[in-house]
């Protein structure tokens, strides 16, 4: 089995083909990195780092360097006021909000926000002239990196080599601008390709490693030159002097990179030889195993036969006993060993094939992720809705399955122009969620598609007397009720998928009961996300209580889903609730 160099390996080589001249850190911290850039003997360093409170340490950590300098700034892709956070994990401070990493760090919280100016990379280095000249590595140590990238500007024409942190799974954790794949787009639209890639803590997260790709970029000069010669009427001799100078440059990078490549298989070599050596230990773990199980054996025997040499037998055995657990140690970290090589390996292999698909077709593989609802939930919705002819589509609480089901229907309704499309509505509580909602359906061109309501939360008392907060949604219901008047028994499909649990206790069970307050005489196929949890399943009860105490005829499907999904399919009716 094949292993892949790791990201300090690259760094070690990378140093010795494109020297570090001058390096520019963003989110700095407190200077964690300051001794590894000092071992480098880096001439000149900026750091930049937007929390003031981190200013003393960062000013310890780089004391004894001339040529390094602190920033206190926040940088985006332009010049304006941003939030920023303070989490009760620092390593975690930054522009998003740290509930907003739940999916990855249970417990953190904000600690405080506040609001600041914030600038881009490419004016802050402006100011500092000269300081800022030698700068060939940049290191953008914050999510998301790709605004902060975007406000280089020319500078990443300067740079050989850019660390960012990324998000790798981006169906654990969807943050826009974070994700390796944006990143990758973007700089290899600058020349720029991914060679490394290095999980944090938190595999999720990690450290993405690019360099300048020497080919694009002599494509690039050649094509600068020959506007030059265009506009300026440069002689030919000179145009083609230049050419075959950059063509020269060019042609020793790439010697440069094949000798880099040829050390790295070497030592992709060299750990395939420890892996080796790893199964020799586990075979000689296995025949220990069964060493100690036959002198095991053998003490039972004498334990029988030697009654004289029991407390000798007894201590002879527990010395067994911390050999067979230590063994058993030995073995679960060789197992975990084992397991964590072949999974980087596995994740070094895409990556490879990742990179030699570019450099052969010019296309990246990536993976589809992302989704605020589970793929195989918006999979699902799409069956229903190609499998069903509904008049009416309402979800309480928006987001991608507010596009996906626009989207879908549209698909429907220019495959089956003879199909009555149906009336989407969706409810949503919070306005900035509600505002990026209508921005993607705007984006899509599906605006006048869907009546997006923003309907803040407010006091709902059930029919049995408790007390909720639900979305003030009664008005469009009963609106929704008055336009199908003519139509009284409507098939509708419903997705009840907020608001969310901390809101209060059985948040969603608002639903039916509006939904059959106002629809009173309808065929309604609900669908409750999240049926994992058992807050869902305690609201599936009551539903299916309310419907047993009404005589209301139904259907109760799980679906098997990654979150979990329960979809009730109610009969038409004639009575209230």
């Amino acid at each position: 089995m094949q292993a892949t160099p790791s990201l300090q390996s690259w760094l070690d080589h990378l140093r010795s083909l494109a020297p570090v001249t001058g390096l520019a850190h963003v989110g700095a911290g407190t200077g964690q990195d300051a001794a590894r850039y000092a071992n480098w003997n880096i001439p000149s360093v900026v750091f930049i780092e937007a929390d003031e409170n981190c200013h003393d340490k960062l000013a310890a950590a780089i004391s004894g360097h001339p040529g390094w300098s602190i920033h206190i700034a926040l940088l985006s892709d332009k010049e304006q006021e941003k939030d920023f956070y303070l989490a009760s994990n620092p390593n975690e401070n930054g522009v998003l909000p740290p509930e907003s990493l739940a999916s990855l760090w249970r417990n953190l919280k904000t600690k405080e926000q506040c609001l600041l100016n914030a600038s881009t990379l490419d004016s802050l280095l402006t100011k500092l002239h000269a300081e800022s000249e030698t700068i060939n590595w940049l290191v953008i140590d914050c999510l998301p990196a790709l605004p902060v990238l975007r406000g280089a500007g020319q500078r990443l024409g300067d740079c050989d080599v850019i660390i960012a942190r990324v998000v790798l799974n981006q169906a654990q954790l969807h943050v826009a601008g974070a994700s390796k794949a944006e990143i990758d787009v973007f700089l290899s639209e600058h020349g720029y390709r991914c060679i490394a890639v290095e999980e944090e803590r938190q595999p999720a997260i990690g450290k993405a490693l690019y360099v300048r790709d020497w080919k694009t970029s002599f494509a690039n000069n050649v094509q600068r030159f020959q506007e030059a010669a265009s506009i300026e009427a440069r002689s030919s001799a000179q145009f083609q002097k230049k050419m075959d100078e950059q063509s020269k440059l060019a042609t020793e990078r790439q010697q440069q990179v094949a000798q880099l490549t040829q050390t790295c298989n070497e030592q992709t070599k060299l750990v395939a030889e420890r892996q080796v050596q790893i199964e020799q230990l586990a075979k000689a773990k296995d025949e220990q195993a069964k060493l100690a199980t036959e002198r095991q054996q053998q003490v039972a025997q004498l334990t029988k036969t030697l009654e004289g040499q029991i407390p000798l037998a007894a201590e002879r055995q527990v010395q067994l006993k911390q050999q067979v657990n230590e063994l058993t140690r030995i073995q679960d970290s060789l197992s975990q060993t084992i397991k964590t090589e072949i999974t980087n390996a596995t994740k070094q292999l895409e990556a490879f094939f990742s990179i030699q698909s570019y450099f052969e077709s010019g296309q990246v593989i990536g993976e589809l992720h992302g989704w605020p609802i589970s793929p195989d939930l918006g999979l699902y919705l799409i069956q229903q809705l190609e499998a069903n002819p509904y008049d009416l589509v309402i979800e309480f609480g928006s987001g991608t399955s507010t596009q996906l089901i626009a989207k879908t229907l549209a698909t429907i309704a220019q495959r089956q122009p003879t199909r009555l499309k149906p009336i989407q509505v969706a409810f949503e509580h919070l306005e900035r969620y509600h505002q990026k909602s209508l921005a993607v359906l705007q984006q899509s061109g599906l605006t006048e598609a869907v009546a997006l309501h923003h309907t803040p939360l407010k006091p709902y008392t059930s029919p049995d007397g408790e007390a909720y907060s639900y979305y003030d949604c009664e008005p469009a219901l009963q609106a929704l009720a008055n336009a199908f008047k003519n139509n009284p028994a409507p098939v509708i499909l419903v997705l009840v998928d907020g608001p969310p649990g901390t809101t209060g206790p059985n948040a969603r069970y608002p639903a039916l009961p509006l939904l059959l307050k106002h629809f009173p005489d309808t065929q309604i196929d609900l669908i409750l996300d999240d049926y994992n949890r058992p807050t869902e399943k305690e609201v599936i009860s009551k539903w299916l209580n309310d419907l047993d105490a009404l005589h209301i005829s139904f259907d109760r499907i799980e679906e098997s889903l990654d979150k979990g999904a329960c979809k009730l399919s109610l009969a038409a009716r004639n009575k209230k609730i």
